[in-house]
């Protein structure tokens, strides 16, 4: 059974996103400027940080991440017991609906809120306990240089327990989505097809 923060969380977004109302996530945003914010292309950049992900393997944020790819980041900590696990979950499902839905290409990027804890070794224990599969990367790197990442990326500052639900969906327009809630998995793929249709 959905817990009565769930239920008022699904019946904004079913308001936000009822195929009965006009595709215009603008109109959208003016209706729940709380919970969304849209960023057209050019109007958001973020930091091509040098980060490592949880094999290793050292890249660049937006050059092998973001830059013209499709995503949906969030932000995470490998010892987080409060939202971590809802926001995996999350994407674990994600991982799964999408192929269905022709968005098997779809990055699914967490990024560290917490790099002095989460090395490699941090990383790659976390990526096993969730049976991670190819799409789905985790991120850190040197502290100044997330830091740097965390800010353009627009995720609250301060003590890794202090970071509240947001995630950025981007699509193949360039627009940027941020959502200031754990949104139903629905909704990201309906978010997906909406702005895209825009784009066209």
């Amino acid at each position: 059974m959905r817990t009565l923060r769930q239920l008022i969380a699904l019946a904004i977004w079913a308001c936000l996103f009822s195929p009965a109302m006009a595709h215009d996530l603008k109109e959208h945003m003016e209706k729940s400027k709380t919970r969304i914010q849209i960023f057209e292309e050019g109007k958001t950049e973020f930091r091509d940080a040098r980060i490592f992900d949880q094999t290793g393997a050292t890249l660049n944020f937006v050059g092998d991440l973001t830059s013209g790819k499709r995503f949906v980041i969030t932000s995470f900590y490998t010892s987080c017991e409060s939202y971590c696990p809802v926001y995996h979950a999350l994407f674990q499902a994600l991982q799964s609906e999408f192929p269905k839905h022709g968005l098997a290409d779809v990055q699914l990027i967490s990024v560290s809120v917490d790099p002095v804890r989460d090395d490699v070794n941090a990383l790659a224990k976390l990526a096993a306990q969730l049976g991670m599969q190819s799409g789905w990367t985790l991120v850190s790197g040197e502290p100044r240089e997330m830091q740097g990442l965390v800010r353009s990326l627009g995720f609250p500052r301060g003590v890794p327990e202090d970071h509240p639900p947001m995630f950025l969906v981007g699509d193949k327009t360039g627009r940027i989505v941020r959502i200031l809630e754990i949104p139903e998995i629905e909704n990201i793929i309906n978010l997906f097809a909406q702005t895209e249709n825009q784009g066209e």
